[in-house]
């Protein structure tokens, strides 16, 4: 790999990463010519209930399984190392230290919602947006003008997956196949992760999580 330039930063819960996840990797590194996609699990989404998820590192492990066969797709624990609820101004401004143009992957669902989002209004100053969505004419008349400036969209990206219907899935016994990858796959069906909304998903012992955090480190 050459020289690195321009990252893509692709965050989330990725509970569990699919398809979807890699097309939107891949549509933005050879559109903008990025040289890295940067996935980004978060230890906790501010905005969502945890009940009934994997735990971060079975997630973290899950986004590392999906990315095998993608060299420039990276992973890293930063979010969840950093503990807490996860910000997406925190990880730009730790990642923005590298000095590399960074470009933020959202969907447009996200992307509607950027007003409410920790500090967006700063976003401009840290990277340009890149902003997949399944319609070709959308309201943006909310979001403001300096985010509007930086943001970039592709439209017609129309991949029909979602972690909560695979989760929905596990649970109910049908087959994930064609949403996950094979070893996200072999995964999730090996730690029994999403089989019952409650369970605490057999959580990571210390062992196996401090080699796969320190293995990136």
């Amino acid at each position: 790999m050459g020289k690195i330039e321009k990252i893509g930063i692709i965050g989330g819960s990725f509970d569990p990463p699919h398809e979807a996840h890699m097309a939107m990797a891949r549509k933005a590194r050879d559109e903008f010519s990025l040289d890295q996609i940067m996935f980004v699990p978060c230890h906790q989404n501010p905005l969502k209930d945890f009940t009934g998820h994997a735990s971060p590192y079975h997630r973290y492990v899950m986004c590392q399984l999906a990315t095998l066969v993608e060299e420039d797709f990276p992973v890293t624990p930063i979010e969840l190392n950093r503990g807490g609820l996860s910000y997406t101004i925190d990880t730009l401004r730790e990642i923005a230290r590298t000095g590399f143009e960074l470009f933020l992957l959202i969907g447009m669902d996200a992307f509607q919602t950027i007003n409410g989002w920790k500090d967006a209004n700063l976003f401009p100053e840290l990277c340009k947006l890149i902003v997949f969505s399944r319609e070709k004419e959308f309201d943006i008349e909310k979001i403001p003008d300096e985010i509007i400036k930086v943001s970039n969209f592709i439209t017609g990206f129309d991949i029909n997956v979602s972690s909560t219907e695979i989760r929905k899935k596990v649970r109910s016994g049908e087959s994930i196949d064609w949403d996950v990858a094979p070893m996200v796959d072999v995964y999730i069906r090996k730690y029994e992760l999403y089989k019952h909304f409650r369970d605490q998903n057999r959580l990571i012992d210390n062992q196996p999580k401090q080699f796969f955090i320190k293995g990136v480190e």
